[in-house]
This record gives structure tokens, C-alpha cells and sequence, in this order.
């Protein structure tokens, strides 16, 4: 078996050029090791961050659109439609057939969508590494029925040029 690794005689070396260039060739594939590792941690980063957004952003939106589903009618005069910030106020009932309000608003403070539910705040909706940056209901009547739509853009606060928007149109219950 031939060696590829050649000895050299006591009197050889290698030439300050050979060594510049076997140094200069390391650092290049060191350099693009490196190059490589940061751009897949980065990757991950930003692929953490956009699904904190749309966890955030669907899970608020499906809370809200199931609350207004089994709603029976949206309190006016408690309510602030068709502008941002908006805030929606439901007229429901418990499973004991008991009424109860159910407020989603605004949080400005900590730009959150946040839940009152009979004048007890339950917290935000949506996860503290995001912000909320639009929020409007729209409402929608009919002869036979009352449509809720809901607008909801999340940011975020990590990466600020991440956003996305979210939508959603919800018929009332005994409306259809």
C-alpha cells in the first residue's frame, strides 16, 4: 500500500508558500463552515419567530370566532366596530343556560388582545413575544342573520418586519 503521506528527508520542509497556501485553504473552508452553521441558526430563529406569530395570531382568532358563534347578540352600545382599535362585546349564555358578557378589547399597554368575561379580565389571547398592531370588528346584519368580521394583524416584537394579517367572518347562533 503506498503511503500519501511522503516523508521527508531531514533536510526538507515545506516552503513558506506551500504553507500560506494550505493556511489560506483551511480558513476558506473554515469561513464557509462557519458561513453555513450561522446561516442555518438564523434560519431556525426566524422560523421560531414566525411561529410564534401564527400561533399567536390563530389561536386568538379562533377563540374569538368560536365566542361569537355561540353568541346571541352583540352589545352596541359596549362594543367599538368598524375601527382599530376595535373592542366587541357579546350578550351569551353558560352551559347552565346562565347570561354572561364576554369583552374582547385592546390592550394598549402590552399590545394584546385580551378577554373580560363578566367583568373578570382573563388575560391576553395572544403570547407575549408578539404584538398586536390591528384589531376591528365588523358587523353585518341581515333579515335572518348577524355576521361578525373579525381583522387581526400580529407583529413581531423580536423581528419587526414579521407580521401577518389574519381574517375571519363568523355568523351569529340562530342566525342562519
Amino acid at each position: 500500500m503506498k503511503n500519501i503521506f511522503p516523508k521527508l528527508k531531514k533536510n526538507e520542509g515545506y516552503t513558506l508558500l506551500e504553507t500560506i497556501v494550505y493556511v489560506g485553504v483551511l480558513s476558506v473552508a473554515i469561513l464557509a463552515i462557519f458561513s453555513i452553521l450561522f446561516s442555518i441558526t438564523r434560519a431556525f430563529v426566524d422560523a421560531r419567530i414566525y411561529n410564534e406569530v401564527e400561533v399567536s395570531g390563530s389561536t386568538a382568532m379562533e377563540r374569538i370566532a368560536r365566542e361569537i358563534r355561540t353568541a346571541s347578540s352583540v352589545d352596541l352600545g359596549n362594543s367599538v366596530l368598524d375601527v382599530n382599535p376595535g373592542q366587541l362585546q357579546l350578550n351569551t349564555t353558560d352551559e347552565a343556560g346562565t347570561a354572561r358578557t364576554l369583552q374582547f378589547y385592546f390592550d394598549a399597554i402590552n399590545k394584546t388582545i385580551n378577554l373580560d368575561d363578566n367583568g373578570t379580565d382573563k388575560g391576553p389571547l395572544t403570547g407575549n413575544k408578539v404584538e398586536i398592531t390591528n384589531l376591528i370588528f365588523r358587523k353585518w346584519d341581515t333579515p335572518k342573520s348577524s355576521l361578525i368580521k373579525i381583522e387581526i394583524t400580529v407583529k413581531s416584537k423580536k423581528k419587526t418586519t414579521l407580521s401577518a394579517n389574519f381574517y375571519d367572518s363568523v355568523v351569529m347562533r340562530g342566525g342562519y
